[in-house]
């Protein structure tokens, strides 16, 4: 039996045009506050059907077809970008992070497996660079954050009490806005521990605090698919948490505070279910559950005009099937306006905005694709 979920409760709305939004056709969507949240609802985008941005191919790093190991990865799995415009690829497989010029060019590699300083023995997924140049990355099991210099030199271990999803994103030089992944826990043992799906944490790996509440579903393997999420933080410190199994974003001030709660039309119906599959093991077939949740989102991102980049899917995928045509960008202002879709340009596993220029992580290819963000 699948559950359907609605986004925005029963109630009238009323017209609202967001300050943020200029030249805003306020027919296109409707607002309600709702316990001091905003809720938005779009029902078409502002730009129509002429997208005022566009995607420009600026090159591509790695490729199965690469031969020069200096641009070879295994499984890259994040980007960054320093203010003289280096990139960053992290790589999940080889645990290293290369370098290359704002031309693409390579620079150096730094980051080996192993237990010591800067070293790194479990899975190295996440990265962001700060104000001052100095590398964050995440590593998890065991939650773990190790800092290094502008110059590459490690300064520093940060260990986490909690389990986290790789992604994380700077509040600051001293707090971390970060996932957690331990909901099924908190889940199975509700007197101990409180859900909420997102901590701000500081330097010494101390909670400040925690918000974000998860939908919750009669079976708890249910809710922790359909919380699954990604977030980032605005220029100004606004934390976003957009959801991959949800018609649902969430906006929040930097001290945790609801904000605004934003949905769109989709074209199809939000089901969770249970299934099962069969296995060969050990010369024998098994039957194993599974989740059968209906997807809505892949990946987020925010660009240097604080606009909100979500990949929706237009129509359900089929189980490994690779269609980009299946997906859009969904470009929204900060205050959960849409403005208008473009197609995606490729396959893709995962995209980081780094404030003009879009990657796009394809681990299948094993390769990283950079796009600018240009304006129409």
């Amino acid at each position: 039996m699948g559950f359907p979920i609605r986004s925005i409760g029963p109630g009238l709305f009323c017209s609202l045009l967001c300050s943020c939004s200029t030249g805003v056709d306020d027919t296109a969507f409707e607002s309600e506050v709702i316990n001091g949240v905003t809720h938005v609802r779009n029902l078409a985008p502002q730009w129509g059907e002429e997208p005022r941005v566009g995607l420009e191919l600026v090159r591509q790093i790695g490729g199965l077809g690469e031969t020069d190991e200096r641009y070879l990865f295994y499984s890259p799995s994040d980007v960054a970008v320093d203010d003289e415009g280096n990139i960053y690829v992290l790589d999940a497989g080889t645990k290293e992070v290369k370098i290359y010029d704002s031309d693409g060019e390579y620079v150096a590699t730094f980051g080996r497996v192993g237990q010591g300083p800067g070293e790194f023995n479990s899975l190295p997924a996440a990265m962001n660079i700060g104000a001052d140049g100095e590398v964050f990355i995440h590593e998890d099991p065991p939650s773990r954050m190790h800092t290094f210099a502008q110059d590459r030199t490690f300064l520093d271990r940060i260990l986490f009490p909690r389990a986290m999803h790789y992604r994380f994103a700077l509040l600051g030089p001293d707090k971390f806005c970060m996932s957690h992944s331990d909901i099924e826990e908190q889940l199975e043992f509700p007197d101990s521990l409180e859900a909420f799906l997102v901590g701000i944490y500081d330097r010494a790996g101390q909670m400040v605090h925690e918000f974000c509440e998860p939908l919750l579903l009669e079976d708890h393997r249910l809710t922790v698919a359909a919380n699954r999420h990604a977030l980032e933080v605005d220029s100004e410190g606004n934390i976003y948490v957009a959801f991959y199994h949800q018609n649902r974003i969430d906006k929040y001030s930097s001290d945790g505070t609801h904000l605004l709660r934003v949905d769109r039309p989709l074209n199809y119906e939000i089901t969770y279910d249970m299934g099962t599959r069969e296995l060969e093991m050990f010369g024998q077939i098994r039957e194993f559950p599974y989740v059968i949740a209906t997807r809505v989102a892949k990946g987020f991102g925010i660009d240097h005009e604080n606009r909100l980049w979500v990949p929706t899917f237009v129509a359900q995928p089929e189980e490994g099937e690779q269609n980009p045509e299946k997906l859009v960008f969904q470009i929204f202002d900060a205050g959960g306006v849409w403005l208008g879709s473009l197609p995606t340009p490729r396959y893709f596993t995962d995209l980081r905005i780094r404030r003009s220029q879009l990657f796009l992580l394809d681990d299948e290819n094993t390769a990283i694709y950079q796009f600018s963000i240009e304006e129409r």
